[in-house]
């Protein structure tokens, strides 16, 4: 299964590119796979992530899962790849 953290915004062809080529993909940064509490940093609501990773598991299927929050290093066992997407940096000048 391949995992997908980005720090930068996605297209959708990075997200979804692999799904239209038949592949099951996951955004979990959007829908209810977020568990949002006040005071607190975004989280997978991991008994959904464990039940998406476990069908893969249990069928071998190709998974692309994407998504970027605080507790996803809890399945990084699970995961055969670990893609980190990073946006262009910019260069930022401030006027005075």
């Amino acid at each position: 299964m391949d995992f997908w953290s980005s720090n930068a915004p996605k297209s959708t062809q990075w997200v979804l590119g692999p799904g239209a080529e038949g592949f099951h993909t996951v955004d979990t940064d959007t829908g209810d796979w977020i568990a949002e509490a006040e005071d607190e940093e975004r989280q997978w609501r991991e008994d959904r992530i464990d039940v998406v990773i476990a069908e893969h598991e249990r069928t071998r299927e190709p998974l692309f899962l994407a998504g970027a929050v605080w507790n996803q290093q809890d399945c990084y066992l699970r995961f055969d790849h670990i893609v980190l997407h990073r946006g262009r940096r910019r260069d930022r000048t401030v006027a005075a």
